[in-house]
């Protein structure tokens, strides 16, 4: 009989510790992800307002729709406002997302992520996008989603801010 609770009890801290172990590494890869996401989604963030600083240095204009052949890269947030768009910072593009939605973030084995189609690129499970609307003369509302699966749970990280052309 003491045997026999012997093993049940060595049985039950066992079973404790493989699922304490299970729980723990599935928390430690939901807060990975969740690393990942806020930094692609800060990244994102970083990049509309390094265009808004750009512009505004070099005296062009911020925002507003530019004279056409204008090589500005304001034009590249005024074919934006008011729509879905995906921001490729290695290759400074901002490119509206397609009817079916923005494409999966692409990774490279060194950590690298953007949209390269190299074949050293794959997919991630990261759908990053950003809309800007337009609030006033001078401000602007920017929201970068980042979405992504954790199993089978659909997780999303959103960052906004507003910015505000300071050159006037």
């Amino acid at each position: 009989m003491e045997t026999l609770f012997a093993v049940i009890i060595l049985m039950i801290a066992i079973t404790v510790t493989f699922s304490t172990t299970q729980s723990n590494l599935s928390y430690s890869f939901a807060t990975r992800d969740q690393a990942i996401a806020t930094n692609l989604a800060e990244e994102a963030l970083e990049y509309i307002r390094n265009v808004r600083d750009s512009n505004a240095i070099a005296g062009q204009n911020w925002i507003d729709d530019p004279p056409s052949g204008s090589p500005d890269i304001a034009a590249k947030l005024f074919n934006c406002l008011d729509k879905v768009c995906y921001v490729d910072i290695r290759q400074r593009k901002i490119t509206e997302c397609s009817p079916g939605g923005c494409p999966p973030i692409r990774a490279k084995s060194n950590g690298f992520y953007g949209y390269n189609s190299s074949s050293e690129w794959s997919n991630t499970r990261f759908v990053r996008s950003v809309t800007v609307s337009k609030i006033a003369n001078r401000e602007i509302a920017v929201a970068v989603n980042v979405a992504w699966n954790s199993g089978t749970i659909q997780r999303r990280f959103t960052l906004s801010e507003h910015l505000f052309d300071w050159k006037f």
